[in-house]
């Protein structure tokens, strides 16, 4: 508005000082020209803002997309390094239970379990720990005193009807596993020397079989003791 405000007072003052027609026609016609050239100038500028506005908020919108993508690579940095951590301590565990009878190391995502065969921690139907056994866990202990890490012990077996402790367990298979998972746990603690606030237990009895019970070599796979090692995520870090 200010624009044009000087324009007409300058086209007053040309028309007021212009003698001739041919003189005041000129000058319309300049005042006119003028009047276009800055209202388009005004309307390229008015375009402009309105651009600027848009590649600001662009510019907002990437510098959040940018802190967002540093942020998920901070949390995939450390969780590559817990990864090469757990590997690592996978591979000490490997080479310290290298060897033994009835013992295979494995790892999951997010953690490691070390499978236990039933065999060489209890008497068949039974839940009184062997000596064999305890020395065992005695080795697993002593691995798991140098982490920080979340320990879970869990019991299964076959799909055979618990029948001579039957009196005992009467709810089966699952009371068993759960008892059984229970007194490892309490041996880590006890005589391995874990702190407690790390263990948890669990029975699954035949529930949660690795092998068919259809034959003898499958279920005395089934029957077993895991310790599953992982980090303070929680257990579904494993599924």
């Amino acid at each position: 508005m200010r624009i044009l405000t000087v324009i007409a007072a300058f086209a007053m003052l040309v028309l007021t000082g212009c003698e001739t027609t041919e003189a005041k026609e000129a000058s319309a016609q300049e005042i006119k020209n003028l009047t276009v050239t800055m209202n388009a100038l005004a309307a390229k500028n008015d375009n402009l803002m309105a651009e600027n506005d848009v590649l600001r908020t662009r510019a907002e919108a990437l510098e959040a997309e940018l802190r967002k993508l540093r942020e998920e690579l901070a949390a995939y940095k450390k969780a590559a390094a817990g990864v090469d951590d757990l590997a690592k301590r996978l591979k000490e565990y490997e080479e310290k239970l290298k060897g033994m009878d009835g013992v295979d190391v494995e790892g999951f995502r997010g953690g490691i379990k070390v499978k236990i065969s039933d065999e060489l921690l209890f008497d068949s139907g039974k839940d009184t720990l062997r000596e064999e056994g305890k020395r065992t866990l005695r080795t697993i202990a002593e691995k798991l005193l140098s982490g920080p890490e979340r320990v879970a012990v869990e019991g299964h077996t076959d799909n055979v009807p618990v029948k001579v402790t039957r009196a005992k367990y009467p709810l089966g298979n699952i009371e068993l596993s759960g008892r059984r998972a229970l007194l490892v746990l309490d041996f880590l603690r006890t005589d391995g020397g874990v702190d407690a606030s790390r263990l948890s237990f669990g029975g699954y009895g035949e529930w949660a079989p690795t092998s068919t019970n259809d034959s003898a070599d499958g279920r005395a796979k089934n029957r077993r003791v895991e310790i599953l090692i992982f980090k303070d995520e929680g257990k579904d870090s494993k599924k």
